[in-house]
C-alpha cells in the first residue's frame, strides 16, 4: 500500500507496476474514497442506469489555505508530484476511473507556472457510453466550494457532497419539487466508522 503519488514520474510508476507484475505482489495507492457506501451507490448508479443513461456530470471541490504539511513538501512539484489536483484531484479521479472507467479524452487547464497548481479544471469525454458521457472538474485551495457532484441522468439529476455519511439523492426530472434520499442498507457504516477487511 503506497502513499499518493505511486511515484512523481512515469517511467518510476511504470517501474512499480512492473516490478509488481513480475513478482507476483499487489500494490494500491491508498485512495480510499472509491470504497465509501456513497461511491459505490454512484458506481450502481451509472453503470446499471438505474435513472437512465448519464449524460453529463460536474465536480467540485475547494477549500481556502489548505497547504498545512511542516515540511512544506507540497509547496515543491519534484517533492509533491503537483498541487490539487495530486492532493485532492487524484481522489475524484480514483472514484471517476471506478464509476465510468478510464476516460478517451482529457484536457486539463491549471495556474501552476511551473510549480504545483493551486486550480485546475478538467474536462472528461467517455465514448464507450451512449450517448458519450461528457464531464468536468475544479479544483482549487483558494476558492471555498462545496465538494460534491451533480449527474444528469435521462430521468433526473443526481447529487453527492463529498463526505463519509451524505446522501446520494435523485432529483425527477417530471417531479422537480420531489427529492429522494438512494441508499444500500446492506453497504451503510455507522457514523465515524470506516469499513476494513484485514487480516493480520
Amino acid at each position: 500500500l503506497v502513499e499518493k503519488p505511486l511515484s512523481t514520474h512515469s517511467d518510476e510508476g511504470t517501474e512499480i507496476v512492473n516490478a509488481s507484475h513480475s513478482h507476483g505482489v499487489q500494490v494500491a495507492v491508498g485512495y480510499q474514497t472509491r470504497f465509501l457506501p456513497q461511491s459505490e451507490i454512484i458506481r450502481e448508479i451509472v453503470q446499471d442506469e438505474v435513472f437512465g443513461p448519464v449524460q453529463r456530470f460536474a465536480y467540485q471541490f475547494g477549500s481556502l489555505g489548505k497547504w498545512a504539511p511542516v515540511s512544506g513538501y507540497n509547496l515543491s512539484r519534484s517533492s509533491a508530484g503537483g498541487g490539487v489536483m495530486t492532493g485532492n484531484g487524484s481522489h475524484f479521479m480514483d472514484r471517476l476511473i471506478s464509476w465510468f472507467g478510464y476516460p478517451d479524452e482529457i484536457r486539463c487547464e491549471d495556474d501552476s507556472r511551473g510549480g504545483p497548481e493551486s486550480n485546475a479544471l478538467a474536462h472528461f469525454s467517455f465514448k464507450g457510453f451512449d450517448p458519450p458521457i461528457r464531464g468536468t472538474a475544479r479544483f482549487s485551495r483558494t476558492v471555498s466550494m462545496k465538494s460534491g457532484i451533480v449527474i444528469e441522468t435521462e430521468r433526473g439529476v443526481v447529487t453527492a457532497l463529498d463526505g463519509r455519511s451524505t446522501p446520494v439523492v435523485f432529483h425527477p426530472q417530471d417531479q422537480p419539487h420531489l427529492q429522494f434520499d438512494v441508499s444500500r442498507p446492506d453497504r451503510e457504516l455507522p457514523p465515524g466508522l470506516i469499513e476494513a477487511d484485514v487480516q493480520l
